[in-house]
């Protein structure tokens, strides 16, 4: 995995925005851990995790995740994940139990059928 992967850190008074584009993985997943630490020592009052271009994750990425809710929590910062619009994230995460275990902008993941998505094959 970690095929394609981009992070793009954008901020407004008090807030970051971190967008994780492609495959969070074992290889990409210490890129979102770093930006999310700057973010947390730089301040911001609230974070926002963008996982809306994420198309795989991997359980290193689920650590990544898992490690923002901590480092906003040690410093006070509110935290909001955006889900992917991708069905593959998550269902991986749901898999694993954690559609109401996160922070998720609408209060829980998406839920995907058979071949729904946008790239309408339920991948």
């Amino acid at each position: 995995m970690g095929a394609s992967f981009a992070v793009r850190e954008s901020k407004l008074p008090g807030c970051v925005t971190i967008a994780v584009e492609g495959e969070l993985d074992i290889k990409t997943a210490k890129t979102v851990e770093d930006a999310v630490q700057r973010a947390c020592a730089g301040g911001c009052e609230e974070l926002v995790v963008d996982l809306g271009e994420l198309t795989f994750i991997d359980s290193s990425g689920v650590r990544a995740l898992f490690s923002a809710v901590n480092a906003c929590a040690a410093v006070y910062s509110a935290l909001e994940i955006v889900p992917s619009r991708h069905p593959a994230p998550a269902n991986a995460l749901r898999a694993l139990g954690l559609e109401r275990r996160l922070p998720w902008r609408g209060g829980a993941l998406p839920v995907w059928g058979p071949g729904e998505g946008p790239e309408g094959d339920g991948r």
